[in-house]
């Protein structure tokens, strides 16, 4: 891009954190989208280049000094800014949890005033970098506006998603309680309660944390979003599912979400990182991965009673377990050539798994305490329509 991270200014070109991690997932959107309405011819080569940027995200824009994910500034010259873009790498999942939770900690330390939330950008020195950047001169802003170091909305709403993903939810609460919520904004410097677009962050200045646009529709949406990614309604680019960690205090929830285009009424009981038991539209079911068009879910936590679909990234189409045979069938549509990850959870210890009627072999395990095992299950599937059993 041509721009320092998805500012729209300056003019010099090289390889940026924020454009590589949303190409990422515009890949996966966009092969998700074709699958769905029976266009298959090439979504392998999309979804292989996804995994070559994914990888080349690490590799190459991952500081290890500053334990962060920097820019390129020009070929070969790196940017040592800090950008609040970078932070969707762990909102969207795309660097490993080790590098998220650091991506996160250098946040915290480098770019979170402790008042206001988390700035855009820091240093604040871009006034002074006009050459650098082919910037035009006063198009910056002075120290600590817009662009060069302001709190924007997003920001706060990056980073918290961030802590959602890396599982740190009662983190996520208490930012978004304190940097995102009316009560917060307004116990804040100069807090007027509102959804803006960005906050003014000079500790010195009588304006310090001063909103500019107090009625921000974008900032609102952020807010919202963050709010049901904490009560547990997630999607990726292939799915809508429900998670069952929650902070602390999310004991009992009562919320409606559109699923399949019907408003859905949704509920959660108990406690516990796993599901006890899946209802949906009044009867129980093996999946987290919501497949059809849906009115009510009552989501139970606790010590799993059933196996259960936790995620998946494909188009899942069916989920079975039969009680008497502890034989569990997925069924779901996957691009041909392309390496797929499913999530299943269950009580029992996995004796067997197929797909399409071949040994898989080795799948990944996880085991917890109290006999709940994780199965992550990664495989090519070589047909567009497929067949996935487990034997418990």
């Amino acid at each position: 891009a041509t721009r320092p991270d998805w500012w729209g200014i300056g003019d010099k070109y090289g390889a940026r954190a924020y454009i590589t991690i949303l190409t990422i997932r515009a890949l996966e959107d966009f092969s998700y989208l074709s699958l769905s309405i029976g266009k298959k011819e090439g979504l392998a080569r999309y979804l292989e280049k996804a995994k070559k940027m994914q990888a080349a995200l690490s590799e190459k824009l991952w500081d290890e000094e500053s334990q962060f994910l920097i820019n390129e500034l020009t070929a070969g010259k790196m940017d040592k800014h800090y950008y609040a873009g970078s932070l969707m790498a762990a909102a969207y999942d795309v660097v490993d949890h080790e590098k998220s939770l650091q991506l996160l900690r250098t946040a915290k330390n480098e770019m979170l005033d402790k008042h206001v939330g988390v700035r855009n950008a820091w240093p604040a020195d871009f006034h002074l970098l006009n050459d650098i950047y082919d910037f035009k001169p006063g198009e910056v802003g002075k120290p600590y506006f817009y662009f060069n170091g302001g709190v924007w909305s997003q920001n706060n709403a990056w980073y918290a998603l961030g802590l959602i993903e890396a599982g740190l939810h009662d983190q996520a609460r208490d930012f978004v309680s304190q940097y995102m919520t009316l009560e917060g904004i307004k116990n804040s410097p100069n807090g007027q309660p509102s959804f803006y677009e960005y906050r003014f962050t000079d500790p010195n200045s009588p304006k310090y944390g001063a909103i500019d646009k107090p009625t921000f529709l974008w900032a609102g949406g952020w807010y919202a979003h963050v709010l049901y990614r904490l009560a547990g309604a997630r999607t990726n680019a292939w799915n809508f599912y429900f998670d069952a960690k929650l902070p602390t205090d999310f004991d009992e929830l009562i919320y409606d979400v559109n699923i399949g285009g019907l408003r859905c009424r949704v509920s959660y009981q108990g406690v516990g990182n796993y599901f006890k038991k899946i209802i949906v539209d009044g009867k129980q079911v093996h999946s987290a991965v919501m497949i059809d068009k849906t009115k009510k879910v009552q989501l139970h936590r606790g010590r799993p009673d059933f196996p259960y679909l936790a995620t998946a990234n494909v188009i899942v189409q069916n989920v079975q377990f039969d009680q008497k045979t502890k034989r569990m069938k997925i069924e779901y549509k996957a691009v041909a050539g392309s390496e797929r990850e499913l999530r299943i959870v269950s009580p029992f210890e996995l004796k067997m798994a197929s797909l399409n009627n071949k040994d898989v072999g080795q799948i990944d395990v996880q085991s917890r305490g109290k006999k709940i095992f994780i199965y992550d299950y990664k495989v090519k599937s070589w047909s567009t329509t497929n067949l996935f059993e487990l034997q418990f």
